[in-house]
């Protein structure tokens, strides 16, 4: 079953091109496999196999908005995110259009498979979930190019999209199979406080992770405050 998954993700990653058509791209598919130990119940091989592809495009497209794009290929791509267009990526480098068309192309396809196994769309939340979590790695590059330092409450807030835990919450959720009432969907467009909390709880993690020991206390501090604040 595992290795099913693992030939149709690697296939998936060379059709779209991600890993040997971007020269910034990290080609280590086998490093976003960790999603089939999150979503581990037999029944569930599609949502592992769309979680890992979800994985791979955060990854890919972080270091395109952190490292490679220009501060003016980052809002082009953001509005083109936001038109949800296959025209939109009109005029943009080829390189952008391989990321541009694997994000719209693979969603679209989540959506699909949605509507015909389960009968309504999900596309209006994978496109707002993939619109927040830019929107915020634009906030980061716009901090990065002006030199603003963030207070910590606007460093947290942006956080915990810019981390990328709730839109593959989102995707997790929609592909669990199970029923998905009217009020969970409404949840789902402002985020349930798990996904917000654990989300904060993961960037700060993350934070400690590639700190030097100087920083600990900083760390220390902002998990205070996530506690003052949950």
């Amino acid at each position: 079953m595992l290795i099913n998954i693992y030939f149709l993700v690697f296939r998936w990653w060379k059709d779209v091109g991600l890993g040997n058509r971007l020269s910034f791209a990290r080609d280590r598919l086998v490093e976003y496999f960790f999603a089939t130990g999150i979503v581990f119940k037999p029944h569930l091989g599609y949502c592992r196999e769309e979680l890992t592809k979800a994985f791979a495009l955060v990854a890919i497209i972080d270091d395109f908005y952190h490292i490679y794009g220009t501060l003016d290929e980052l809002n082009l791509f953001t509005s083109a995110v936001q038109r949800w267009d296959s025209n939109a990526m009109e005029g943009f480098p080829e390189y952008m259009k391989i990321l541009y068309s694997a994000l719209y192309n693979t969603t679209n396809e989540v959506a699909d498979h949605i509507r015909r196994e389960e009968g309504w769309d999900a596309l209006p939340y994978l496109r707002k979930a993939w619109e927040d979590l830019f929107n915020a790695f634009l906030t980061e590059t716009k901090w990065h190019y002006s030199s603003y330092k963030p207070t910590l409450e606007e460093y947290l807030n942006n956080a915990r999209m810019s981390v990328s835990g709730c839109v593959l919450l989102v995707h997790a959720s929609l592909l669990s199979r199970q029923r998905i009432t009217k009020e969970a969907l409404q949840c789902l467009e402002t985020y349930p406080s798990l996904f917000l909390s654990s989300s904060e709880i993961f960037r700060l993690c993350n934070d400690l992770a590639i700190s030097s020991v100087s920083d600990a206390n900083f760390i220390i501090i902002l998990l205070s405050y996530s506690e003052k604040t949950m």
